[in-house]
């Protein structure tokens, strides 16, 4: 599994095709961060990544710190996706790594987050974290470890 976003955007079919060779069977594509930006290259790699013969899963790169936010984040999330065609079945992941959404309240922010991408029909969630960010075991534990995305770098 790999994650792409507008920085890989120079990525081509026959990249694509490439990686489906080398073993990959997953791609995740960065969709939208905050309430104003979307990935400009979001539908051509998920367009590539599906003739490929790759599966598909999105993330959204939070910048909430109050359920206000994460309601309003969740909504342009889903708003994005459903332009896009996703199904109802794609993960959605919450990217919980700015530092901006590491408050007392991130649980319950993160809660607000996916009941609203619940309610707009986007029910298949994940969470993305570090172990450097400071509430890394309680973001895990909203979902569980089954579906936390833990960082990893060589």
């Amino acid at each position: 599994m790999i994650d792409i976003s507008s920085y890989q955007s120079g990525l081509t079919q026959a990249n694509f095709n490439k990686m489906k060779a080398l073993g990959v069977q997953t791609v995740i594509v960065k969709l939208t961060e905050g309430t104003t930006y979307t990935n400009p290259a979001a539908a051509q790699q998920i367009r590539f990544a599906k003739n490929a013969g790759l599966s598909i899963r999105v993330y959204h790169y939070a910048r909430f710190n109050t359920p206000a936010l994460a309601a309003a984040e969740a909504r342009y999330f889903a708003k994005v996706a459903k332009s896009l065609g996703l199904s109802s079945n794609t993960m959605f992941y919450a990217d919980m790594e700015e530092g901006v959404t590491a408050t007392s309240d991130v649980v319950s922010n993160l809660r607000t987050f996916f009941n609203t991408l619940s309610s707009a029909g986007f029910s298949n969630h994940g969470t993305y974290t570090g172990h450097g960010y400071r509430y890394c075991d309680q973001i895990v534990n909203v979902l569980g470890k089954s579906r936390a995305w833990i960082a990893q770098y060589p």
